[in-house]
């Protein structure tokens, strides 16, 4: 920074020109996709914080309700079809943002759903959208 910082009056007391800092994203996925024969291998869950989405959304909580049969004792006026959420969960300074949508695996079974999960670091994170959607 220190060439950019001379050219733009940093050295000479000048106002500097802000820079803003980098969206710092982490982005993972899991679930059922077609090109899979069962639940995708895990895609870049390489924090802890996208782990634990993972266990508490989809293992622990999507799953775990599928194999107790609680959606199938539903009575079928309470069921929703598909899935089709997006969510917003702060841990202290991260944000996860995600969307789940009905898919299926390679066999055609439709129970789970698939999930793209984004974390970010930092104290705004509808400012960090705005930046990494471009806007």
């Amino acid at each position: 920074m220190g060439l950019f910082w001379k050219k733009n009056g940093g050295a000479s007391g000048d106002a500097a020109v802000a820079v803003p800092a980098p969206v710092q994203w982490t982005l993972g996925a899991f679930g059922k996709h077609p090109g899979w024969d069962d639940h995708i291998d895990d895609i870049a869950l390489n924090s802890g914080a996208l782990v634990e989405a993972q266990q508490i959304l989809y293992v622990n909580g999507i799953g775990r309700q599928i194999d107790l049969g609680a959606w199938d004792a539903l009575e079928e006026s309470q069921r929703l079809e598909g899935f089709k959420h997006f969510f917003i969960w702060r841990r202290g300074g991260q944000w996860l943002l995600g969307r789940l949508w009905s898919s299926s695996d390679g066999k055609g079974r439709t129970r789970y759903p698939m999930v793209v999960c984004g974390l970010y670091h930092g104290p705004d994170v509808v400012d960090a959208a705005r930046r990494a959607h471009g806007a």
